[in-house]
């Protein structure tokens, strides 16, 4: 059986894209739900193909970076695998998102966090509106 997760992980790994957290919540989130691991995902911003905005236009990656200046370093960004890091294929992977893939790795070194956020892996985990408020830049409280 193949392991989605892993191969879209290694596929990231392959463009120097690594992240924080996969499918899952800070320990700060996990804390302030009483310690439990809630399975929405909690996060400051979310990358997503099916939110309204398409990932592959080039306004698409103007507006993500307008709205990372408005986030405070150390953030939680929510980053979607198929449709958005790379063109909607699944179970397969599509065409790299090269520019958006740039600028997280850039994002990353300017101190934001990132999460993969992808149905790849059971059970699926959906954003929540807001992140949590008790959560500080590091994901401490």
């Amino acid at each position: 059986m193949r392991d989605l997760l892993q191969e879209a992980l290694d596929w990231c790994d392959e463009r120097g894209l690594r992240f924080d957290l996969v499918n899952e919540n800070c320990p700060a989130a996990i804390k302030q739900y009483g310690g439990l691991d809630p399975r929405k995902i909690a996060a400051h911003y979310y990358l997503d193909d099916r939110g309204g905005s398409h990932p592959f236009l080039g306004w698409y990656l103007i507006e993500f970076e307008e709205r990372l200046r408005k986030l405070p370093k150390g953030a939680l960004l929510a980053i979607d695998f198929d449709g958005t890091l790379c063109r909607e294929a699944w179970p397969e992977i599509g065409e790299a998102n090269a520019p958006l893939i740039e600028a997280l790795i850039e994002a990353q070194t300017e101190g934001y966090r990132l999460t993969l956020w992808t149905c790849r892996e059971h059970p699926r985990k959906t954003p929540v509106a807001q992140p949590p408020s008790t959560v500080d830049q590091e994901g401490t409280e």
